[in-house]
């Protein structure tokens, strides 16, 4: 339904000339490009967050909206690229100074209600492209352990800092304990705003006995 809705919106609302190159240049620039013109400076909100990208420069932020709501998963090869590069580096210092080893990566999870809006999970796609580029060498992807319990208000619609934390309160469970107990996760989201929504999930992941959380996002 939602792409023969779309078919319908391209045929009453063409998109001009300049529109489409933009588009083409997007699915044509290369990760290193990308780290290039558009590398993270902002101050994240924790110190155990890593972002690859800034999210308020244009490039950045229309790649992950036409990910989300267009459907073009084929970018989140280019954005797993992005954040690979970055992780890798910040992975052998976590290994030699706080035995952060053989980790597993957890992508946010996305409601039962917006997977079905949207088809599929714009963050296990990007983890799943990073894993196939890793190999199984530095992380292991696991899809079963995290789980969105709570259908939150979008945290993009909610300016107040505080109010985002609240809102993100009690929105994750931890199934399968025993694959986090005592391990070392890696939890990956797309973009990060206030932080509200992986600190979270990160309370959970620890409070079910996992021994570290690092957390990173594709932008900031």
């Amino acid at each position: 339904m939602k792409h023969f809705l779309d078919l319908i919106f391209s045929f009453l609302f063409p998109i001009t000339k300049e529109e489409r190159l933009f588009k083409e240049r997007l699915e044509s620039i290369s990760p290193q490009l990308l780290l290039e013109n558009a590398p993270s400076i902002l101050p994240i909100p924790d110190d155990g967050m890593l972002a690859a990208l800034n999210y308020q420069q244009i490039e950045v932020k229309e790649i992950i909206w036409q990910l989300k709501y267009k459907g073009r998963k084929k970018l989140a090869t280019l954005l797993a690229q992005c954040l690979y590069e970055s992780l890798i580096a910040e992975l052998s210092d976590k290994k030699l100074f706080d035995n952060f080893t053989e980790p597993l990566l957890i992508p946010i999870p996305l409601s039962k209600k917006r997977l079905r809006e949207r088809g599929f999970n714009q963050s296990e796609l990007i983890a799943r492209e990073m894993s196939f580029i890793d190999g199984d060498r530095n992380f292991t992807i696991e899809t079963s352990v995290l789980y969105r319990i709570k259908d939150n208000e979008h945290q993009a619609h909610i300016k107040d800092r505080r109010a985002r934390f609240e809102n993100s309160k009690r929105t994750f469970t931890v199934l399968n304990r025993d694959k986090v107990l005592k391990r070392n996760i890696i939890l990956l989201d797309d973009v990060i705003t206030s932080g509200a929504t992986m600190l979270s999930a990160k309370e959970e992941l620890l409070n079910a006995g996992a021994r570290m959380v690092f957390m990173i996002s594709v932008a900031h």
